[in-house]
């Protein structure tokens, strides 16, 4: 399986396997809405290291209980140590190594876990943080990471697209249009007429974030309905304040789209429901946006 760098932090540079996903911003917690975290989502549902270094420290964290689904009882913290000062903080993986042991960009870490700190509609991954020595344990301070993405490929904003998969919490559509930066891929979206590719939940999470090699203006629209604004500008990518805005899916309505950008492949959009098992689709399908009703 080949790895690209996708992110970094200081020297540390983090990595990702061609054929999955990952999300910079498309998550509720702190760490993603200040872009200092990455969720990585494999191909294989086999946890892959992002880094080469040595394993610092596994702890057990207990997470929180929900009823949504199956889950977990226990959570795991796994550090890699990649130099003097710093580390590399994976959570939500039943480890299969050791402390103590070396392991290279790629290499096996263990199972993806779903646990109580994820949605419904959230499929196993990584979530990964660059952490100084000794500042690993509390929730906050992750250093900020710079997405390495380069310039914006064509592209084009549909929400239409082929139902691939349906499943109680989510459907998956192969959008019939979507665009590239660098060797990420994902929905189109416009800022002041220029094109980024957005990242992130909406307008469920209420935030999330757009990847470009420009980033102009202060609104986001996507297919001309206007969906947020920009808030923060960090190098080529900004966070972005969703507004409230209605999706509906064949007369369905939706809680939201999950926007997530596919590394090296053709990104899937993810429909997600009120609740579980309201879904049942097939065949070409068309997300319509507009307004919520305050």
């Amino acid at each position: 399986m080949s790895f690209v760098t996708v992110a970094e932090a200081e020297e540390v540079q983090i990595h990702a396997p061609i054929g999955g996903r990952i999300s910079f911003f498309n998550s509720p917690y702190p760490a993603h809405g200040e872009l200092k975290a990455v969720d990585i989502y494999f191909p294989e549902n086999i946890a892959r290291s992002p880094v080469s270094g040595k394993i610092a420290c596994i702890r057990k964290i207990r997470p929180p209980k929900t009823t949504a689904f199956k889950a977990s009882p226990v959570d795991y913290l796994v550090c890699i140590k990649v130099s003097e000062d710093l580390l590399v903080r994976v959570l939500h993986v039943r480890p299969e190594v050791r402390v103590g042991e070396d392991v290279r960009v790629g290499e096996r870490l263990g199972l993806p876990l779903r646990t109580g700190f994820f949605d419904f509609w959230t499929d196993p991954h990584a979530h990964v943080e660059v952490r100084k020595k000794g500042d690993y344990l509390r929730p906050l301070g992750a250093l900020s990471l710079r997405p390495l993405i380069g310039r914006v490929g064509k592209g084009g904003a549909v929400l239409e697209g082929e139902v691939v998969s349906c499943r109680p919490e989510y459907c998956l559509v192969a959008l019939a249009g979507t665009g590239r930066v660098g060797v990420l891929n994902g929905l189109v979206v416009a800022s002041s007429g220029k094109a980024c590719i957005l990242d992130g939940g909406f307008p469920h999470y209420g935030r999330g974030g757009v990847l470009a090699d420009e980033i102009a203006g202060a609104d986001v629209e996507v297919s001309g309905v206007k969906i947020g604004e920009i808030t923060n500008k960090s190098g080529g990518a900004a966070a972005v304040r969703f507004d409230p805005v209605k999706a509906t899916v064949n007369g369905i309505g939706l809680r939201g789209l999950s926007c997530y950008l596919g590394v090296g492949c053709k990104p899937l959009l993810k429909l997600v429901p009120k609740k579980p098992g309201e879904l049942r689709l097939n065949g070409e399908v068309k997300i319509e946006l507009g307004r919520a009703a305050l």
